[in-house]
């Protein structure tokens, strides 16, 4: 009797198909990341009359422990389809459009 020698193909990988197979696993996790954050995005309803604070994003440049990165209080004043509102100062003559993200 003659013993059976299993020698396995030899698998020739080109560089091309591992490329395309990093770059179909990159989509694939970019959806699921996407599918996830979008789960966790609630959805705010905005009422003209709203009380709001907004965040003074020019304060970061100057870093300190007195400095406050809220301004206001502000009043919605009028609210747009698409998440755009006009606020409107309490104590100032203060008024502005801008889109909420």
């Amino acid at each position: 009797m003659t013993p059976i020698l299993l020698v396995p193909k030899r698998i020739e990988i080109t560089l091309e198909e591992i490329q395309n197979n990093a770059y179909e696993n990159a989509r694939i996790y970019k959806e699921k990341t996407k599918s996830f954050h979008d789960r966790m995005i609630t959805k705010k309803e905005l009422n003209v009359g709203d009380k709001v604070l907004l965040y003074h994003s020019h304060l970061k440049l100057f870093p300190g422990k007195l400095c406050s990165h809220w301004i206001g209080p502000f009043v919605f004043s009028n609210v747009f389809p698409y998440s755009a509102v006009e606020i409107t100062g309490l104590e100032t003559k203060y008024s502005r459009s801008m889109g909420i993200a």
